[in-house]
């Protein structure tokens, strides 16, 4: 049985059970039942594996256990905020309607890699009226008729339907005609791989103000059709973009670093199109930038250089699998406050930037040196003394670090 130790706390507001890689048996008797669970309002079942003789019904089940018609329920109606069910594979279209019956005031709904849900459930949800944050992420069997139904949450500010891979350019269509989603400002559709420039353009069109956050990466169609006259609408609100694995140009980046000054986030991995130009653009205009991946784009020691003069308040830096040298590399240790660094064989990683970094950039949390075959055991004990709060630290397939290195560090 499930260990709830918290059933005898009168100030109980997050009951959470995420435990991966274990099985446990749930029923009404290992539910907190008494008072105190009444003022749940955060509520987390995220990756459990449940075990019962039906699968199928045993989230549903959960659910129903959870949030009952009133007299009394496990948690009053109205007073859950937010519900975590992420990659919970057994949860359906039932569940959900149990959740818009009995708990109609949340707020917060995690429901990616819940892969047994329709468009039915998308449905049920709409009729939230509290509904700001809704993820539906890898639900793959959402269709463009789920899009119809969530335009009509009227307060609803995240949606998340990455990976929805059956999702075409009618989805975003429907979320943009009229007066829908008014007050949406973060929309991730990464990985809806048939999304067009038309898209764009509908999200151009719309009459609420621009996104603040945007993902559209590994949407292969899209190009700077689509992108340059979004990027010129969404203006100084947006802080965050994805467009990785586009067909987005320097022309596209460069009208982002010049429309949108604001941007603090920026993942342009794998844009085979955007290089030196459009990557500087983006560094000296783009002053509030703090998070940038450039992996397998055509990149230079230069982009380096230039982070290195005119935007050291860089904290991540993706370079996976782009080819630089050393030289580009110590530019970077002027970049104090670089929390987070990503770099492989190409990447110009030496013993001797190995400890420039430590020394400049003494916040590093994180780095990611796989296959540097010019890194040793000096960069790397020079790393793990002077950058006291690393937590991590991959130099994998590093043929020159050697268990003496590892011991020292």
């Amino acid at each position: 049985n499930l260990p709830i130790a918290a059933t005898t706390c009168t100030t109980l507001r997050h009951w959470a059970h995420c435990v991966s890689r274990r099985t446990y048996k749930l029923d009404a008797e290992t539910l907190p039942a008494d008072k105190a669970a009444h003022t749940i309002r955060f509520l987390t079942f995220s990756g459990c594996m449940l075990e019962t003789a039906s699968i199928k019904a045993a989230t549903d089940e959960l659910l129903a256990v959870l949030l009952p018609p009133p007299s009394p329920p496990v948690i009053a109606p109205g007073r859950l905020r937010a519900l975590k069910l992420a990659h919970s594979p057994a949860i359906t279209d039932t569940g959900v309607a149990c959740l818009r019956r009995n708990a109609p005031l949340v707020e917060d709904v995690d429901l990616s890699h819940c892969i047994r849900l329709t468009d039915a459930a998308a449905s049920e949800l709409a009729h939230l009226p509290s509904l700001r944050v809704l993820s539906l992420a890898s639900c793959s069997r959402l269709t463009d008729s789920a899009a119809s139904s969530l335009a009509r949450c009227e307060v609803l500010k995240h949606l998340t339907l990455r990976g929805c891979r059956a999702l075409t350019d009618a989805t975003v269509r429907a979320l943009c005609v009229n007066d829908a989603l008014p007050l949406l400002e973060h929309l991730d559709l990464s990985s809806c791989v048939l999304l067009t420039d038309e898209s764009l353009r509908h999200l151009a069109s719309a009459r609420r103000p621009g996104l603040s956050s945007l993902g559209v990466g590994g949407c292969s169609l899209l190009s700077d059709r689509g992108l340059i006259p979004l990027l010129e609408h969404a203006g100084e609100r947006l802080a965050s973009l994805t467009i990785y694995g586009t067909l987005a140009t320097d022309e596209a980046v460069a009208t982002c670093a010049q429309s949108c000054s604001m941007l603090t986030e920026m993942n342009c991995t794998r844009c085979p199109w955007v290089g030196d130009a459009g990557a500087i653009s983006l560094v000296i205009r783009c002053a509030e930038l703090h998070t940038l991946y450039l992996g397998a784009c055509p990149v230079s020691d230069l982009v380096l250089q230039t982070i290195g003069s005119f935007a050291p308040q860089i904290s991540v830096l993706g370079l996976l699998g782009c080819k630089l040298s050393e030289r580009g590399l110590l530019a970077l240790a002027s970049c104090s406050g670089m929390r987070e660094l990503h770099v492989d064989a190409g990447s110009g990683l030496t013993d001797r930037a190995a400890v420039a970094l430590a020394s400049g950039c003494p916040q590093l949390e994180e780095l990611y040196a796989n296959c540097c075959p010019a890194l040793g055991d000096e960069g790397l004990v020079s790393l793990a003394r002077h950058c006291r709060r690393l937590r991590s630290l991959d130099v994998r397939g590093c043929a020159r670090v050697s268990s003496i290195g590892v011991r020292d560090a």
